[in-house]
């Protein structure tokens, strides 16, 4: 278990920001004694896990985010580019378009969704 205070994100949330980085061979009872600790010390606590590893909410924690990466190995497959995807041409009124996406990307921001 690793526990770091996060410098940039207190500075910029003017809170005490940490980070907790679970390792699979952490016992349950040092993780919660961790937490506990942290209480007092953090007004945000980030917990990462290893993949299946799940704290509840009696832990006092809530999941916010689950990290899924999509792969597919390409190596000795035929792969023909998609005709929609096109390069970004700086074009009149492109920047709106981007500008636009951008808001509706941003919808289920973290800065939006975290309490």
């Amino acid at each position: 278990m690793h526990l770091d205070y996060l410098e940039w994100d207190s500075a910029f949330f003017n809170k005490n920001i940490g980070r907790l980085i679970v390792h699979p061979n952490d016992t349950q009872n040092k993780i919660t004694q961790t937490l506990e600790f942290s209480k007092n010390k953090y007004d945000l606590l980030y917990v990462f896990c290893p993949e299946n590893y799940f704290l509840t909410e009696k832990d006092g924690l809530k999941l916010v985010d689950r990290k899924v990466v999509f792969a597919e190995d390409l190596l000795g497959k035929d792969y023909e580019p998609d005709s929609n995807i096109q390069p970004y041409i700086d074009a009149p009124n492109s920047h709106e378009d981007l500008t636009a996406l951008a808001h509706i990307s941003a919808k289920y921001s973290r800065f939006k969704t975290d309490s």
